[in-house]
């Protein structure tokens, strides 16, 4: 069902037929309902699926940090987005055994100035969870009116 928001000339959002609407940032779409595939997917978009799956689910966890770090890397996208695109190309590499992140390529922020002016990242496999610390350079900050955040 399609919901009609803020009165008739409002914006609309949902299913309504066979038409979806949905609303990114400040522009409406109007879009085909999709179909379920009945072929079986291609070899390269199962490539393509892994790598995406892969940092999908590494982002994801992250998504606070990840939000403020990309928010000026590319202002016409939403962070997520843009730290999607930014590190499917530059981050994933292919191994014998399918697919890998390259944490030397790895950014959660681009496209501000850094105020970091150190950092480690340490992964430990054992427990499936990562330590990021940092040394925070105020000036930068400061300099480029960035100010700081908290992540959940």
């Amino acid at each position: 069902m399609a919901v009609i928001k803020n009165g008739a000339n409002g914006t609309l959002s949902g299913k309504a037929g066979s038409v979806v609407f949905v609303t990114n940032g400040n522009t409406t779409y109007a879009r085909g309902l999709p179909k379920k595939s009945r072929k079986k997917p291609s070899a390269d978009q199962i490539q393509s699926r892994s790598r995406f799956s892969l940092i999908q689910k590494f982002i994801s966890p992250m998504l606070d940090l990840i939000r403020v770090g990309f928010k000026n890397y590319n202002p016409e996208k939403k962070a997520y987005g843009n730290a999607m695109s930014y590190n499917l190309n530059n981050a994933v590499e292919k191994t014998a055994t399918g697919y890998v992140i390259n944490f030397e390529n790895f950014r959660v922020s681009k496209g501000t100035p850094n105020p970091i002016s150190t950092h480690t990242f340490q992964v430990d496999e054992e427990t499936g969870t990562f330590t990021l610390t940092w040394e925070y350079d105020a000036d930068t900050a400061s300099q480029h009116n960035i100010s700081s955040s908290n992540c959940r």
